[in-house]
């Protein structure tokens, strides 16, 4: 079941950004990376969500799972700011991850 976040930047609210489980903790998803000849996705960068301030939401009512209750930097979120250089957050570029992505009916 795809989970969703809302995330505060400096100047603005993103919403409906996807979440995933990764090792033991949640991340949020920047954006996605398709393949060219297999049905998987991979994302293109996750900002562990452990440590940021956030709260559960009922998806029915805010159309999202979580909101993220602190900004964070749109640079941080759009890849501008290297992984290294984001003080303050857990930043995996790239990971090898691959999300099966279901074939339309």
């Amino acid at each position: 079941m795809s989970k969703f976040v809302n995330v505060m930047t400096e100047t603005s609210m993103i919403s409906g950004l996807s979440v995933i489980e990764h090792e033991g903790a949640l991340w949020i998803v920047t954006g996605w990376l398709g393949h060219k000849t297999r049905p998987v996705k991979r994302p293109v960068r996750l900002i562990r969500m452990t440590g940021l301030q956030y709260e559960e939401l009922d998806p029915e009512q805010h159309g999202s799972d979580y909101l993220v209750n602190q900004p964070i930097p749109r640079g941080v979120l759009d890849g501008t700011i290297a992984s290294e250089e984001a003080t303050g957050f857990v930043v995996l570029d790239t990971p090898k991850i691959e999300i099966p992505v279901s074939k339309p009916h």
